[in-house]
């Protein structure tokens, strides 16, 4: 009998809840699925069919908590948002799905974001489900002219992840009383990323690499002086390495 999208996302649930309930209660990584299959009241093949690995899993459950930041950011109305306090929503946001699995988060996040290998096709998916969160508002904030359009929009967005990446590394750390810290961070770090794109310092970089580039580097390195004694130099270059060959 064929199972329905809603009884799959609910085994999914299941099964990546399980693994972080087994994982905090055993404070490592270190056991078998088939043990997460039978608390989660799966059979081993069903587990395997959705998750072949840990690792999978492991990214399953960022992916499950992605999804759950999507929809909540969704449910809010947020048109008469500025750019920042969207992003506020979405950390915020994250922070709050973040919560209840603490403890596993805490075991898996470094692990997860910050391994030393190449960066795996997971990472990259877990990157495009959050950037489609909040690239769409880049646009909007353009169009309603709360800043000018800038150079290089594709590395701000690759910021914005590193936004999530660092206020989950950040809360994890923070000590502090409902998370004090990690809120007056957030709203600094914010403050700060708004004032330089309404200065509209990116253009004002963009347009003095060019110049320079233009008028001076170009110019430098391409001026027929310089191309002669380059031509020189490897003359003299070659002269001195054919006595030893």
């Amino acid at each position: 009998m064929k199972t329905t999208k809603e009884e799959q996302s609910k085994k999914r649930k299941a099964i990546i809840e399980a693994f972080a309930d087994i994982a905090v209660e055993k404070r490592c990584l270190d056991f078998s699925l088939n043990s997460v299959a039978k608390s989660a009241g799966v059979s081993s093949a069903t587990l395997y069919r959705y998750f072949p690995n840990k690792n999978k899993l492991m990214y399953g459950f960022y992916s499950y908590l992605m999804d759950k930041i999507h929809h909540e950011v969704k449910s809010v109305d947020i048109s008469e948002y500025t750019f920042e306090e969207k992003l506020q929503l979405v950390v915020e946001t994250q922070l709050e799905m973040f919560l209840p699995y603490r403890e596993f988060i805490d075991l898996t996040f470094l692990k997860t974001f910050y391994s030393f290998g190449l960066p795996s096709k997971e990472m990259y998916l877990l990157k495009d489900k959050y950037l489609n969160i909040v690239s769409p508002w880049l646009k909007e904030a353009i169009e309603k002219d709360e800043f000018q359009s800038f150079p290089f929009q594709s590395v701000f967005m690759d910021g914005l992840w590193y936004l999530f990446l660092g206020m989950g590394a950040y809360w994890l750390k923070d000590d502090s009383e409902d998370f004090e810290k990690t809120t007056e961070f957030l709203d600094k770090t914010l403050l700060m990323g708004g004032a330089l794109l309404r200065s509209n310092i990116c253009n004002h970089a963009s347009e003095l690499g060019s110049f320079v580039m233009r008028n001076h580097f170009h110019n430098h390195f391409f001026k027929p002086s310089f191309l002669i004694k380059s031509r020189k130099f490897g003359g003299l270059k070659n002269h001195f390495g054919s006595m030893f060959k």
